[in-house]
């Protein structure tokens, strides 16, 4: 901190050290010691301070942020003041008037730039409460940032196919000037440029490869046709493959057994029937050309 002089709280304690030697002088001392004066100042200071923090907490409490005077009459009645008192001891005859204090030059703030015009208050708060000035209107007006997006389907299809053709001359540039090109004039070669056409080895090659749109959707439809299979097997209960094996059994009988002439019929070995298996998968054939050809499916009329 500077020094007791140069300071603002130095100043302001010397100010009030002065005010009290007045008031001193006034009700009849001549001479005051500098630990009285010190005392004095030290309690006065004390109880400004509490008026002043009574009053912040009384228009804090009405929801503004700076005083009035009667915040100030309110703190000085909590604290126990006479207020009624306050005009007739501005009015004594004795009054001791002390030379006027020289102002310190307070650093000059630049101007704030103000937006709109201040409203003023209505008709009827009088200018006797001493309310502060309405801020600038932009600090509490709304005001819309951004439009309301276009519904309009003309408006939106131009806008689409605005942005597409843009797309396509930018890519269309870059590709140009990235590669070979050609220029469309003569003698301005950045103005429209071509891209130059890179001729193929083997240009037969397009037709007969697939393309990958079309290989996806084979392996697509080969894919759910084994699930269907799969789903048949898994659905077959157990009482209709007994039915099977015991079809074929007795077919096997019926040609084992003697023919009307008495001639037994050779006998010939059972054929072995491999029960099916669950883990068996079909091999599958990753060439879409090797496939079988499959009918497509025609949704029934209902």
């Amino acid at each position: 901190m500077a020094a007791e002089g140069i300071s603002v709280e130095g100043s302001y304690r010397r100010a009030l050290t002065m005010s009290i030697a007045a008031l001193c002088v006034e009700t009849g001392f001549d001479v005051a010691q500098d630990n009285v004066l010190e005392t004095l100042t030290e309690m006065i200071q004390s109880y400004i301070t509490e008026v002043g923090n009574s009053t912040r907490a009384f228009y804090e409490h009405s929801g503004r942020t700076l005083p009035t005077g009667r915040d100030m009459m309110c703190a000085l009645a909590d604290l126990g003041f006479p207020n009624k008192q306050l005009l007739q001891y501005l009015k004594r005859p004795r009054r001791v008037n002390m030379g006027q204090i020289p102002k310190t030059a307070e650093p000059s703030s630049p101007p704030v730039l103000e937006i709109g015009k201040r409203k003023n208050f209505p008709n009827y708060v009088s200018d006797s409460y001493n309310y502060p000035i309405l801020p600038d209107p932009h600090t509490y007006v709304r005001t819309t940032t951004g439009q309301k997006p276009e519904k309009d389907y003309a408006i939106l299809r131009e806008r689409v196919s605005v942005q597409k053709r843009d797309v396509e001359r930018a890519l269309t540039r870059f590709v140009a000037k990235t590669g070979n090109s050609h220029a469309l004039l003569p003698d301005d070669k950045n103005s429209f440029p071509l891209i130059a056409a890179r001729p193929s080895t083997n240009p037969y090659l397009a037709a007969l490869i697939p393309s990958e749109h079309e290989t996806v959707k084979l392996y697509e439809n080969h894919s759910q046709d084994e699930q269907e299979e799969s789903t048949e097997k898994e659905s077959e209960t157990p009482k209709s493959k007994n039915r099977k094996m015991k079809r074929h059994r007795a077919g096997n009988d019926v040609e084992s057994s003697p023919s009307l002439g008495g001639a037994q019929t050779k006998q010939t070995p059972p054929i072995p029937v491999e029960p099916p298996s669950a883990n068996k998968t079909p091999e599958v054939i990753h060439n879409p050309y090797l496939r079988p050809v499959k009918k497509p499916k025609l949704k029934k009329k209902r």
